[in-house]
């Protein structure tokens, strides 16, 4: 009895520590997201293949300098053998005779083997099957850099999602207990009933701003769990908020940005590298080839099918060679030649399109600096203009409870509050926003 009890025990404790173990499973931090979604995002499976199918290219690409072994067995039945005529006089015929060869059952079984001496094009070709590889590895790699941005973006866009919904259902709290103080005036006829009403109306509006605030954290978070991978039924926790992102004290960025670290250059790299080896074997497409090859092949002729009879009076006759076969191509009407220049367009427009995108990381970089410049001294200010709102307002309630300030007065100083913390919410997002621009721009992600 005391066994089966321990055994009971073990299992609830092993059962509560799996339920543990989901539970923990929905939290995540902005990094344990980036890192789910790498795991789990179905571009990135997608690619993951890919990837897969080019190593196997390279795989196929050596094989064709590797020796190529074949073996065929064919068997012809003559319904009607081929005839011939011999010519009067031929071996002291006195007149022209129909003749046939061979006998109606054939069977012949043969191996052959080849081996590629010299093929500059599959040379060429194994070489540039290896740097699609590499170039399959770096756009993997882009679309890695560009699921974290999006991740973070969303990240964020749910944070400011809660942090909105926060805020006002803390300040309808707040409303909520000076509605009631204040129906309790009204009620001893201290204040007036428009008073009551004010609050009233402002209740409604926080309390119909607050469920559209809350459909947006859902609608977020959706978008955050697809973009993810996560399931989109389960339910998600972010442990991280706003204020974990946000520094007041300014980050110090280069005027000029850097920006070897981004992977679409890598990758544009690699495209030259691709254009460029196409090229080199179209070139040596002109160029010779050389191939050894061999043969071993045994036949037999039967008046009937008798193949599995061996001994003189059922023969099998073999035969072996071996040689080499030069190719050599001589004029192929300018076909060559303008793969050639249709290809070194190609590369032109790869050089064009580098360009291009570094112009383009210039302008980001200088656009997201800017911008974070602007953020962070509008969160600053919205900072400090926060506590001073809230001092207002505190000082608003103090004379109005006090019977010396208006309900009017209270309203302004109420609305104003709420105006800064929603100001105060975007900043915030702008800031990480515009970081996480400047991070990108260099490749940071």
């Amino acid at each position: 009895m005391i066994k089966i009890v321990k055994g009971l025990v073990v299992i609830a404790i092993s059962a509560c520590g799996s339920f543990l173990n989901a539970q923990e499973a929905t939290s995540f931090t902005l990094e344990e997201a980036k890192n789910y979604a790498i795991q789990n995002s179905k571009d990135i499976a997608l690619k993951q293949v890919e990837l897969n199918q080019a190593r196997l290219k390279v795989k196929e690409s050596l094989s064709y300098l590797l020796p190529q072994v074949n073996g065929d067995l064919k068997y012809v039945h003559y319904g009607k053998l081929n005839s011939t005529i011999i010519p009067a006089g031929t071996f002291g015929l006195p007149e022209s005779q129909v003749i046939q060869f061979g006998l109606p059952e054939n069977v012949t079984a043969e191996i052959t083997a080849t081996q590629t001496i010299f093929n500059g094009v599959i040379l060429v070709g194994f070489k540039a099957a290896d740097i699609f590889v590499h170039m399959t590895e770096q756009e993997k790699v882009v679309k890695i850099e560009d699921l974290k941005d999006m991740v973070s973006r969303s990240y964020y866009n749910v944070l400011l999602a809660r942090e909105s919904a926060e805020i006002v259902a803390k300040n309808i709290k707040n409303l909520e207990a000076l509605y009631k103080d204040t129906k309790i005036l009204f009620d001893n006829g201290l204040v007036e009933e428009i008073d009551v009403d004010r609050l009233t109306l402002s209740l409604a509006n926080l309390k119909t701003q607050v469920n559209s605030l809350e459909n947006n954290v859902k609608l977020t978070e959706v978008v955050l769990k697809f973009q993810m991978g996560y399931p989109i039924d389960n339910d998600i926790q972010l442990v991280q908020e706003l204020s974990d992102f946000v520094d007041s004290s300014a980050a110090v960025f280069p005027e000029k940005g850097s920006f070897e670290n981004r992977s679409e250059l890598h990758l544009m790299n690699l495209r030259e590298q691709v254009n460029l080896t196409n090229i080199k074997r179209l070139k040596f497409s002109n160029l010779p080839s050389l191939t050894a090859f061999s043969s071993l092949s045994s036949s037999a002729q039967r008046d009937k099918f008798s193949f599995f009879r061996y001994g003189e009076n059922y023969p099998w006759f073999n035969v072996r060679y071996f040689g080499v076969q030069l190719s050599v191509p001589i004029w192929d009407s300018f076909g060559r030649r303008a793969k050639v220049n249709s290809a070194k367009e190609d590369l032109q427009r790869i050089r064009i399109g580098r360009e291009q995108l570094m112009e383009s990381f210039k302008l980001s970089y200088q656009k997201a600096r800017l911008d974070y410049s602007n953020a962070i001294n509008e969160y600053n200010n919205v900072n400090r203009n926060l506590i001073l709102a809230e001092k207002i307002y505190k000082v608003a309630q103090i004379k109005y409870k006090e019977g010396v300030g208006s309900s009017l007065e209270l309203t302004n100083a109420e609305q104003q509050l709420y105006t800064t913390q929603a100001t105060l919410v975007n900043a915030m997002y702008k800031v990480l926003v515009a970081k996480t621009d400047i991070n990108k721009a260099m490749g940071n992600n």
